[in-house]
């Protein structure tokens, strides 16, 4: 093999997880470390692309929680950026939820949220305190077992995670725990109003994953200064500074395993006049780009097949559609503050989800709308985006053309579910229309054009109950020196995604010892800077 394409880690893809991971590799082993990503872009769904050279979007990241300065998140951020991301508190009511004939506004702090509720609903005043006491009780002893099993591997079966009467609401379905917990239902649907953030409605998704998306948010919501683009953009330069080298349009179609040990990876470079086959070689393997694809795509051994089985089986989520629209002004105008507005036509969700292909033919039942420009704090140009869920099967027929080159009555499609959620967005906040003066949308198509994601799935694994019964969903594989990071490796968001990363190095580096040594320095980074 060439000198020059051996490496001390290769890491696929360059998500959250994998630029963490990297950034920690050239840090405390000054590892020389090559990152390859399929798109033109790094950063995976923390990249941002402009349209008129004004208006500006990202396309993953819209807000993140547990950004205070004192925060072990944000910590190990600052750490691997050495310094140079900073954040943007998004101003109260940071998260709206409106429903037919109500709204309610989320502020941030644990006392607020739960004295808004009991507020609203002074009849569960105890049902509401003891909801907000379950949800940081289930995280806490999810985090302590994560730790445990991260730095002694199996350890966390001595830490028994829930042994109380309510044991089984917390470890089933969000459904069946605000059954247990709430008289009111519509109380249990302001609850679970966030579920789009992991993509399943409550009968589906898992208390635990509801408890971490809960807690992460409570005290509010964070968003990069200078937008999404900063995160991929100040771990870069932390990794090149040390010697990283980042390859993008580089997709990896193959790892090479010899004696069921990972040796390299086979990469399609674009070149100028097509694609050209190169070999990478390393003893050390990190995949980001998620379990269907590392187990579906870039290996083909009897045990991935059984991986890729086991997550087909589960309930899926679904793919999504984004308008993104470039305003006219500041939406502030409209009493808009950056912060998020999500609309839903019931306070049935499940009956919201299964309606989600609704906006096809009729009315659309869901729509989350956020606004980056407001929140980047360097945008003279003012966007927003409508998110809402649909079936991939709904583009389907599309599938196999080129991506911008799908004909009319694609885009006609298109064009009908961009109005219907604009329309549904005027509804209720009136004037919002008259503020557009670009729109375009994209599909689950899109997504998986983009991603590499199948089916234009946006969460990966889902987080259904089962979910934490699947022993594959690890940053060690059944391949010697094949980890993975990203969300698949651990949970959703963008902290779930920095973890990951940490997680991953921490067992190239070697654990316990590494992690230790991974949150100290984090910590000392920390008093430097001030």
């Amino acid at each position: 093999m060439e000198s020059r394409n051996k490496y001390d880690a290769i890491l696929i893809g360059s998500g959250l997880g994998s630029l963490t991971a990297g950034a920690l590799l050239t840090l405390q082993q000054k590892q020389k470390i090559l990152i390859l990503e399929r798109h033109s872009k790094v950063g995976g769904f923390t990249h941002v692309f402009k349209r008129q050279g004004k208006y500006t979007w990202d396309v993953g990241l819209h807000y993140v929680g547990e950004m205070n300065a004192e925060s072990m998140p944000r910590m190990i951020f600052d750490y691997i950026t050495a310094g140079a991301l900073q954040w943007n508190k998004i101003p109260d009511p940071y998260d709206t939820f409106i429903y037919p004939g109500n709204k309610i506004e989320l502020f941030s702090g644990r006392k607020i949220f739960t004295d808004t509720l009991i507020k609203v609903f002074p009849e569960e005043a105890e049902a509401i305190r003891q909801y907000v006491s379950d949800v940081f009780h289930v995280v806490s002893v999810n985090m302590k077992n994560i730790v445990l099993d991260k730095m002694y591997s199996g350890l966390s079966i001595l830490n028994k995670p829930f042994s109380s009467p309510r044991s089984k609401y917390l470890h089933g379905t969000l459904e069946e725990y605000c059954r247990y917990r709430f008289r009111n239902k519509q109380l249990a649907a302001i609850i679970s109003s966030q579920w789009g953030n992991y993509g399943l409605p409550p009968e589906s998704a898992s208390f635990l994953i509801h408890s971490i998306i809960a807690t992460h948010y409570i005290n509010g919501g964070y968003y990069p200064a200078g937008g999404s683009k900063s995160i991929p953009d100040t771990i870069s330069a932390v990794i090149l500074k040390h010697g990283g080298t980042i390859k993008v349009n580089s997709r990896v179609s193959r790892i090479i395993v010899e004696n069921n040990t990972a040796a390299g990876v086979v990469v399609l470079e674009k070149k100028e006049n097509g694609f050209s086959e190169t070999e990478y070689y390393s003893d050390c393997i990190i995949s980001g780009a998620g379990a269907r694809i590392t187990f579906g795509e870039l290996l083909r051994d009897p045990k991935s097949i059984e991986i890729i089985n086991q997550i087909n089986s589960l309930k899926q989520s679904t793919g999504t559609v984004t308008a993104y629209l470039g305003l006219s002004e500041n939406p502030s105008g409209l009493g808009l503050n950056g912060g998020n507005i999500w609309i839903y036509d019931s306070y049935d969700h499940n009956k919201n989800f299964a309606n989600r292909n609704s906006s096809i033919e009729g009315k659309p039942q869901l729509a989350y709308v956020s606004f980056p420009s407001v929140r980047s704090g360097t945008e003279t140009e003012h966007t927003a985006e409508i998110i809402s869920f649909i079936d991939y099967e709904v583009f389907a027929k599309w599938a196999d053309n080129p991506c911008k080159k799908r004909g009319e009555d694609y885009e006609d499609l298109k064009n009908r579910i961009m109005d219907k959620l604009i329309d549904l967005v005027e509804s209720k906040i009136p004037g919002f229309a008259s503020k557009i003066t670009y729109k375009e949308l994209s599909t689950p198509l899109t997504t998986e054009h983009y991603s590499g994601n199948k089916f234009g799935y946006i969460y990966g694994i889902p987080s259904v109950p089962e979910r934490k019964d699947l022993k594959f969903i690890s940053n060690r594989t059944h391949i010697k020196n094949l980890y993975l990071t990203g969300a698949d490796s651990g949970t959703h968001g963008i902290a779930g995604a920095l973890f990951s990363g940490v997680f991953a190095a921490a067992e190239v580096m070697g654990k316990p010892k590494s992690l230790i040594k991974i949150f100290s320095e984090a910590k000392k980074f920390k008093k430097r800077s001030r």
